[in-house]
């Protein structure tokens, strides 16, 4: 272009103008990992299929044939709002998990325990040159199953979900109850189960009808390690393992664990009888150690917990008056459990009168002797007898 003003003043333009009317071209490359292995996945189909929660790489390169600058836009209905963009080449990653159509607690039993279809997304590219010519790209991204069924256990004892102020006891009927599990896309039915109890397998390869309510067989107080595994129908395990503490039984439940004397048991002497005692019951409470008519002073009964039982002693002094039997007995109440009872102690002791004391060393000594001589006669025969 020329131009030239009143006064033969000039200036000249000059542009090479392009009439652009071929599209833009692009490339689409989709890689998988999982576990740290990669997989190269065919971005000319149009529905590519990913386990939940995998991370997936996108690449997108764009030219235009004029070398124009070409606008990458990439979209999803993953989320409100999900968008990348980029200038001629854009790489991203992301993770697509199932949606709220699959199982879930959002949902009741019923509805959660039956089969769901996988989650799709939509994913579309546009590319666009400076002269607004267009190319598109669509997939549909399907997610796969790649999660194991969830276990949500609850123990029931005696008909009553088990909680802190609710512990199981022994004794009571214990179930594991699975009802409230699921699988995100298996109908219950198609789980498999297996249950252990301190490593012992209790339930292997079994189906809901089995699973769903389990008896325990921890009957004794203790803390027993609990052990889940379920598989979908995929080969997808999960698993959990938990400690479940079984209370002692309400009540008091004394019985006699060791009992000694200290001192001699003759009559005129006074001896002290130490008893020591355990306490099988979850109840607290007090009692006494009697010979007849006498009494310690009042001990602690201690109540057994999840641990083991609650151990104690009780110690009476004795005056030793005759050689009559010693008769032992602990006599104990609970305000607790609103229960009292006697436990007799049976003993083997055996109380002398003083004069029998000397003849009875007299007696060991003879036979010591007796014994010693035997053995010499035996050893040495008839030489053994001369001087």
């Amino acid at each position: 272009m020329h131009c030239m003003d009143a006064f033969s003043s000039s200036s000249n333009w000059y542009e090479n103008i392009i009439i652009d009317g071929s599209n833009p071209t692009w490339e689409a490359t989709f890689e998988l990992q999982v576990d740290g292995n990669s997989t190269v996945l065919d971005s000319g189909q149009t529905l590519i299929e990913v386990p939940s929660g995998s991370e997936f790489y996108f690449t997108f390169s764009a030219s235009d044939p004029n070398g124009l600058p070409v606008m990458i836009d990439v979209t999803s209905d993953k989320s409100e709002g999900w968008r990348h963009a980029g200038s001629d080449y854009l790489e991203f990653m992301d993770r697509f998990f199932q949606g709220s159509q699959v199982n879930g607690m959002h949902l009741n039993v019923t509805e959660r325990h039956q089969a769901k279809q996988p989650s799709e997304y939509n994913l579309s590219l546009t590319v666009t040159d400076d002269a607004t010519n267009t190319a598109t790209g669509d997939w549909t991204i399907i997610i796969s199953d790649g999660s194991g069924p969830t276990i949500i256990p609850n123990i029931i004892s005696n008909g009553t979900m088990v909680s802190p102020e609710s512990p199981a006891r022994a004794g009571e009927e214990v179930l594991l109850s699975l009802t409230e599990s699921f699988d995100d896309l298996d109908a219950i039915d198609d789980v498999s189960w297996e249950v252990r109890v301190d490593g012992e397998v209790i339930l292997q390869t079994a189906l809901w009808s089995e699973a769903e309510k389990i008896p325990l067989p921890v009957n004794g107080a203790g803390t027993y390690l609990i052990h889940i595994l379920a598989w979908d129908s995929v080969g997808n395990m999960e698993q959990i393992s938990f400690g479940l503490a079984v209370s002692p039984a309400l009540g008091v439940f004394p019985s006699v664990l060791d009992h000694h004397a200290i001192g001699d048991l003759i009559v005129g002497e006074s001896v002290n009888i130490v008893v020591t005692m355990q306490n099988t019951g979850a109840g607290i409470g007090s009692g006494v150690l009697c010979s007849q008519d006498t009494c310690s002073d009042e001990v602690l009964v201690s109540p057994a917990d999840a641990s083991g039982p609650g151990v104690f002693s009780a110690e009476l002094v004795l005056n030793l008056n005759s050689t009559d039997r010693i008769e032992l007995r602990f006599e104990w109440t609970s305000d607790s459990v609103g229960s009292e009872g006697v436990l007799t102690i049976d003993n083997d002791y055996v109380v002398v009168s003083q004069w029998q004391m000397p003849i009875q060393v007299l007696l060991g000594v003879l036979t010591v002797l007796m014994l010693m001589a035997w053995l010499a006669h035996r050893t040495w025969g008839q030489d053994s007898q001369r001087p």
